[in-house]
């Protein structure tokens, strides 16, 4: 007989479960490890998120204050691996988009804080406590996070319908509500002022021309579609000067006319000048090539489009609808599928032929289209739009 072998099978016994033990350790503490960073970093996002918009939105001297106590109701609200994380810093600077860095307390050149980041840690004392690992002699683990979160620079073109029907009869003052509901629009993006905004008039209506070499709707008629741009505090007055002409004829308007076309006494285009059909491809060929050569990928776009629906101009001029339509479609799709750049549709419905369909069609991205029966809606559906432009993109 042999010598005995039990000793031997007690002895790997042992080794394989400690080797499990092991795995097992590896196992549960990397998954809890990774789970509390995972937290941690969504905490942070969503601590450094709610503290700019706070920040933005308040109304007090110390708007700091507000914005930090945001960011702690979210630390402690949000669960890091069964606790609670500590919320090491708040800061408020700026955020350059060309870098992408962080420069606490502002940047040189920005005009007011547009970032905020946020550092939270579970470590020392509160460490996350581990499971298995303690055997090997770990028992904590410490966990970090940071985010940034700065203000979305965005860029906004408003198309002007310009056609006959946005005169007299079949929706009275359309033209005239619609320059109180631009200038809203305008006030609006001032009184929430974000580094890098940039807002630009298009109009269009039967004779209209596409700007640099694009070439004429029609060969033989005249240029007259000028585009206004807001590049800074340096345009403000020119692009304010802009949205005051956008007026009735028949009540009179002040200089300048906004898109330069008229001769007549009161600076206003008349149907004579421009035509009476409409079909708004031209113009949103022309905000799309505004947006995509004054802004990059960095930029939120959009396109904001007031009109009654109803397109008309085919190419040569005659009256189409079909036509107008597809053109309309098939401009805002390359905007969309090309470029990125979000369309909303605004309709006014004052007792005239509306097409609400063709505008709804006309929708990408994240606008909405919406419909109004009364002039005073369309102050209300402008400031809707103005509301919905995104404020914050976390890094």
């Amino acid at each position: 007989m042999g010598p005995p072998r039990r000793g031997n099978y007690t002895i790997f016994m042992g080794l394989v479960v400690l080797a499990l033990l092991g795995f097992a350790a590896l196992a549960i503490d990397s998954t809890m490890i990774t789970m509390a960073e995972l937290q941690a970093q969504a905490t942070a996002d969503a601590a450094s998120h709610a503290a700019l918009v706070m920040y933005r939105n308040s109304e007090d001297a110390d708007r700091t204050a507000d914005a930090t106590a945001a960011a702690h109701h979210i630390v402690s609200r949000n669960s890091v691996a069964l606790g609670t994380a500590n919320l090491d810093g708040v800061e408020y600077g700026g955020f350059r988009f060309d870098t992408r860095t962080f420069c606490p307390g502002g940047c040189s050149g920005l005009g007011h804080i547009n970032a905020v980041r946020v550092s939270l840690s579970r470590e020392n004392t509160n460490a996350i406590n581990l499971v298995l690992a303690p055997l090997f002699g770990i028992y904590t683990h410490d966990v970090r996070a940071e985010a940034v979160t700065s203000q979305q620079q965005r860029a906004i073109m408003l198309i002007q319908d310009w056609s006959g029907s946005m005169f007299t009869g079949k929706v009275p003052q359309a033209i005239d509500n619609s320059r109180e509901a631009t200038w809203g629009f305008y006030q609006y993006l001032s009184d929430h002022p974000q580094d890098g905004d940039m807002l630009g008039l298009a109009g269009y209506a039967q004779l209209g021309v596409l700007e640099d070499g694009f070439g004429t709707e029609f060969p033989t008629d005249p240029s007259w579609a000028q585009l206004t741009v807001n590049e800074g505090a340096g345009n403000k007055a020119y692009l304010e000067e802009k949205i005051r002409g956008i007026c009735n004829s028949e009540d009179g308007c002040p200089d300048p006319d906004p898109f330069g076309i008229s001769t007549a006494a009161d600076h206003h285009p008349l149907e004579d000048d421009i035509g009476a059909c409409t079909n708004p491809e031209i113009a949103i060929r022309q905000a799309m090539h505004q947006l995509t050569t004054k802004t990059d990928i960095t930029f939120f776009r959009g396109i904001v489009l007031f009109s009654d629906g109803v397109f008309n101009c085919n190419t040569d001029g005659s009256w189409n609808s079909g036509q107008a339509n597809d053109r309309a479609i098939d401009a805002v799709d390359e905007a969309w599928n090309v470029h990125g750049i979000n369309v909303w549709t605004i309709l006014l419905s004052s007792g005239g032929s509306v097409n609400p369909s063709a505008m709804a069609n006309l929708v990408r991205g994240a606008g909405f289209a919406q419909v109004g029966n009364d002039q005073t809606e369309l102050l209300n559906m402008y400031l809707e739009v103005a509301r919905s432009l995104p404020t914050a993109l976390v890094k």
